[in-house]
């Protein structure tokens, strides 16, 4: 068994999280709404992974997303965002606010999910998000590129 992962998942698709809410690696606690997120996560311990969907009531998954990176404590927790419709404008925004992936419903197979926070918790132990910042503004000064691309494929 690998370490388990906790994981808040923040909406109402709950169906979409079934199969990996019984994975014996991963404890899930749900939030219906953004507001019952953040006094959650003021409460409690901090997850590994927040998973929320893009429309929420008392606010939105993008809302949650900047309330977390505002705060330095949750520098090492992931972020994906979850959308009922595939939009290019929504992909995009979501990576040009460094959320840590966005997948349209329904999901993946749990398999592939459960490898991807696997990855990105790994990931995330490794480094914090100042620390990546600081990696790649080194290298950049370094090197002098003209232009950076990264993959950010899924492992």
């Amino acid at each position: 068994m690998e370490l388990k992962i906790s994981v808040l998942y923040v909406g109402n698709s709950s169906e979409s999280l079934i199969l990996v809410e019984k994975h014996p690696d991963i404890s899930l606690i749900q939030c219906p709404n953004a507001l019952e997120a953040i006094r959650y996560l003021k409460a409690e311990q901090k997850p590994d992974v927040v998973i929320s969907d893009y429309y929420l009531s008392g606010g939105s998954g993008l809302f949650i997303h900047e309330w977390l990176r505002e705060r330095a404590e949750y520098d090492r927790v992931s972020f994906i965002l979850l959308s009922y419709e595939f939009r290019e404008e929504y992909i995009k925004l979501a990576f040009n606010r460094r959320m840590d992936d966005f997948f349209v419903l329904p999901l993946p197979a749990p398999e592939m999910l459960i490898e991807r926070m696997r990855f990105l918790v790994e990931y995330r132990n490794k480094y914090s998000i100042s620390d990546y910042d600081k990696i790649m503004m080194g290298l950049a000064e370094k090197l002098k590129p003209d232009i950076i691309i990264m993959d950010i494929s899924m492992p």
